[in-house]
C-alpha cells in the first residue's frame, strides 16, 4: 500500500518507477492491441484468461476480505457461507465500481490532483496497517518472563458487548492480582470485529456470538494500558484496561 500510495503522489521518481504485480501476470496479461481481436475462435479463450486473472484477485490480501472468509468458514454451512460472502460482493460492489469511474470523470490536471490526493489517502492507510500490525505482533516478541501473583483469588468483572461495542470503556485494575473478564455478546457481530483478545494480557483469540459468553483470565503483574482489539487487523475495540 505504502508503495502504490507512493507511486500515485509522484513524490518520489525513483521508488514510482518500482512496480509490483500479481505473479501470474506473465501468464494471463496481454497487450492492448492484443486485445482487439475479431476472430471468434480467440476471443472465448481470452475472456477466460482474464475472468481466471480477475478471480485470482480474490486472494489479494484484504483484511476485510479474510475476514468475511474466516466468518463463511466458521459457519460450517456451504449455503450460509457462499450467502455471506456473495452479500460481501454485492455490498461492496458500489464503493468499487465508484472508485473505478473516477479515472472517466477526472481529466487533464483534475486526474493529477485528485490521484495525488488518492496516493496519500493510501500512504495514510499503509501507515495505519503497519500501526496495527505491529500493535498485534510486539506482544508475540521474545520478552522476560512475567511474575506470578501471589493472591490466587479471581476477581471477576462483567461487562457487555451491545449496540455501542464493548461497555464499560474503561477497566481500572488492581497490580498484583488475578482477574477475569467475562464478556456478554447481545448482538450479532458480522465484521472482522467479531474477534477478540487482548494483547500482552490474555493472547487466546474469542470468537464472539449473539448469545454466549466470552472469558479472559489473567494476572495483573506489569502496570500499563490494554486494550480490546480485533484479532483479524489489530483495530481497538474502543474498550481498555488500564493497571496500576
Amino acid at each position: 500500500m505504502l508503495l502504490l500510495g507512493i507511486n500515485l503522489t509522484k513524490i518520489s521518481p525513483k521508488l514510482s518507477a518500482v512496480s509490483l504485480t500479481l505473479p501470474t501476470g506473465k501468464l494471463f496479461a496481454r497487450k492492448e492491441t492484443d486485445m482487439i481481436d475479431t476472430k471468434p475462435k480467440t476471443e472465448s479463450g481470452k475472456r477466460w484468461k482474464l475472468l481466471i486473472s480477475g478471480g485470482l484477485t480474490f486472494f489479494l490480501p484484504c483484511g476485510f476480505t479474510f475476514a468475511m472468509q474466516m466468518y463463511a468458514i466458521g459457519t460450517g454451512n456451504f449455503w450460509m457461507g457462499m450467502a455471506v460472502m456473495a452479500l460481501f460482493a454485492i455490498g461492496t460492489l458500489p464503493g468499487l465500481l465508484s472508485i473505478g469511474s473516477l479515472t472517466s470523470i477526472f481529466q487533464g490536471k483534475q486526474a493529477k490532483i485528485a490521484y495525488q490526493a488518492i496516493g496519500v489517502l493510501v500512504v495514510l492507510f499503509g501507515l495505519f496497517n503497519i500501526s496495527n500490525a505491529y500493535g498485534v505482533l510486539k506482544h508475540k516478541l521474545p520478552s522476560a518472563p512475567q511474575a506470578v501473583v501471589q493472591d490466587q483469588t479471581v476477581t471477576t468483572i462483567d461487562m457487555v458487548y451491545g449496540e455501542n461495542a464493548l461497555t464499560p470503556t474503561v477497566l481500572n485494575l488492581e497490580l498484583g492480582k488475578r482477574y477475569k473478564i467475562v464478556v456478554d455478546v447481545q448482538v450479532d457481530i458480522y465484521s472482522c470485529l467479531n474477534t477478540l483478545y487482548i494483547p500482552g494480557l490474555d493472547e487466546y483469540y474469542k470468537t464472539l456470538k449473539k448469545g454466549e459468553k466470552v472469558e479472559f483470565t489473567f494476572d495483573a503483574v506489569k502496570a500499563g494500558t490494554y486494550p480490546f482489539v480485533c484479532a483479524t487487523m489489530g483495530m481497538s475495540q474502543g474498550s481498555k484496561i488500564v493497571i496500576k
